[in-house]
């Protein structure tokens, strides 16, 4: 394990590029319209523990009787009918990745490469311009800026620190590889405690909501598995003749079909979990990965 471990290690740091990104961790206009629309017409799940500011917003929103609303409604119930809120939120959460920025909301990539559970929501992004004039969506971003601030604030230090550990760990000299992006977006009309990532293209995304616990570890490890990623990608072929290794893991009860079903993915998130353990200095944790 530990020459495989090494052996990655050393692939990685050998193709690694210097990135020169800006606000990697910030709060997007475009993913405040989208979690704003759904609160509007009834998504309430963590209401009562979220921020004032998410009430506030929704109040607001109310208060000025947005023309568009019943459409929208009526787009947004039959879009998640017979969905769980868990399933509602990632689904909204991945068209709000996959936009360009107000006023026009327009797809970020060709339509036949936007992801479909965003796609699924067209119709619910076309009134999306209209919903952002008629309720006063960009007075409320602004608004919104100083809570936004205090929490991007309690963030910040400890997100460079621990992506300046990992940096240091694989002598990756900035935010970037291989031409690719990682961002993390604060959401503050999210449900509370929720991290979810996406890669979409060259783009990486981490979506954080409010917590009374900071989730850096949760943000680390999405980082590592950003830069860890396309090993699975360029040496796939390599990995696949190890594939017989596959055979230690079909038994384990708790790992996830998916896994179980994909020897690359396996690999990668064994490789991400030994990483995590080197730092964490956990040599136990190291031989289970």
């Amino acid at each position: 394990m530990r020459r495989s471990f090494l052996l990655a290690v050393t692939l990685l740091t050998a193709t690694l590029l210097p990135a020169a990104d800006q606000n990697q961790l910030d709060a997007s206009e475009t993913l405040f319209t989208v979690m704003a629309a759904i609160n509007a017409v009834g998504y309430d799940t963590g209401l009562a523990t979220s921020p004032h500011l998410r009430q506030q917003v929704r109040d607001e929103i109310a208060a000025k009787h947005p023309a568009v609303l019943p459409e929208l409604r009526e787009a947004y119930a039959a879009a998640t009918e017979r969905h769980s809120s868990t399933a509602i939120l990632t689904q909204f959460l991945s068209l709000g990745l996959s936009l360009k920025s107000a006023p026009d909301f327009d797809w970020r990539v060709r339509q036949v490469e936007v992801p479909p559970d965003a796609l699924a929501l067209d119709r619910f992004r076309q009134l999306l311009p209209r919903f952002y004039t008629e309720a006063g969506i960009a007075d409320l971003w602004k608004r919104s800026q100083p809570a936004i601030e205090v929490q991007l604030v309690r963030y910040q230090e400890q997100v460079v620190r621990a992506v300046t550990e990992v940096n240091g760990y694989l002598r990756n000299p900035g935010f970037g590889y291989l031409g690719r992006h990682f961002q993390v977006y604060f959401d503050l009309m999210t449900p509370p405690n929720v991290v979810q990532t996406r890669s979409y293209g060259d783009d990486y995304f981490v979506v954080v909501s409010p917590s009374a616990e900071l989730r850096v570890q949760d943000i680390r490890h999405a980082y590592i598995y950003f830069l860890m990623d396309p090993l699975g990608t360029k040496y796939g072929m390599e990995l696949q003749q190890k594939s017989s290794l596959a055979d230690f893991a079909a038994a384990a009860p708790a790992l996830d079909e998916s896994f179980k079903n994909d020897f690359v993915l396996l690999s990668v998130a064994s490789l991400v979990k030994a990483i995590e353990s080197r730092m964490m200095k956990n040599p136990a944790l190291v031989d289970q990965a």
